[in-house]
């Protein structure tokens, strides 16, 4: 089955990080299971970097939420927030694709949190603008170019 892209496309983690569903434009759902919360999230990172591909690699931030979190409002420059973060370097296959890379930046413990206020510089000024508007427990990937 070939999954033409769209903003309608969703990735959504379901019942832990483990298990998660696609959901296409036509609403055609299917349902994905993982061995660990690493594989789990590895695949999420990709979904968002195929997604950023398909969209020819835009010069701008990207972002696309797996986990939508709960509140009414999400956080705003300012805020201060405590994160698990994980970056990886972006490289292109030999059809000019994007594929992960190594891990660049990552938690030195999974049991522990970053904590920044929002908007200071601590990260990358991308990083801080794909953070905006998300939500407590949400989980959202961030392709910078």
């Amino acid at each position: 089955t070939t999954i033409a892209p769209s903003n309608e496309f969703r990735y959504n983690v379901m019942q832990g990080p483990s298990y998660g569903n696609l959901t296409a434009d036509d609403s055609s759902v299917w349902s994905v299971s993982f061995r660990s919360d690493v594989e789990a999230n590895q695949f999420a990172a990709g979904i968002g970097l195929a997604f950023w591909g398909c969209q020819g690699k835009p010069n701008t931030v990207v972002h696309y939420d797996t986990a939508p979190g709960s509140g009414a409002q999400g956080v705003a420059f300012g805020d201060h927030v405590a994160v698990r973060l994980t970056g990886w370097l972006v490289k292109d296959n030999d059809k000019g694709l994007p594929l992960l890379g190594d891990v660049c930046d990552g938690p030195k413990g999974l049991d522990k949190l970053f904590k920044f206020q929002l908007g200071q510089g601590v990260v990358c000024q991308g990083v801080e603008t794909g953070m905006v508007g998300m939500k407590k427990d949400s989980r959202r990937g961030i392709v910078l170019p």
